[in-house]
């Protein structure tokens, strides 16, 4: 009983960590900061089995929504402003009528 007890604990905890995570991404706190192509990877939820491959789909994805990175910033290294980000978001769901000019 305790051992059940205890891994259900565990997993908690590794739930707790997995949601503050997703949080810190998509937390209004951190809308000044630029998201890095990772957190646009894993708030997209970007498929690909190596991350060449995830690299491949974001830019895809991108280009389909009319996002760019930041000027000098490309590759896994890209980072998007989150204003540029949630009108990608916004053409993509329906609720912006065009895509934004960059």
């Amino acid at each position: 009983m305790s051992a059940t007890l205890e891994q259900l604990t565990e997993e908690v905890r590794g739930l707790r960590s997995l949601i503050e995570a997703v949080a810190a991404v998509l937390s209004p706190a951190g809308q000044s900061r630029p998201l890095t192509a990772e957190e646009l990877m894993r708030r997209w939820v970007v498929p690909g089995e190596t991350l060449e491959l995830r690299l491949d789909n974001l830019a895809k994805r991108c280009r389909a929504r009319g996002l760019k990175p930041m000027k000098g910033t490309r590759g896994a290294f890209a980072t998007y402003m989150v204003a540029d980000v949630q009108a990608a978001e916004g053409f993509s769901n329906g609720t912006t009528k065009r895509r934004r000019r960059l």
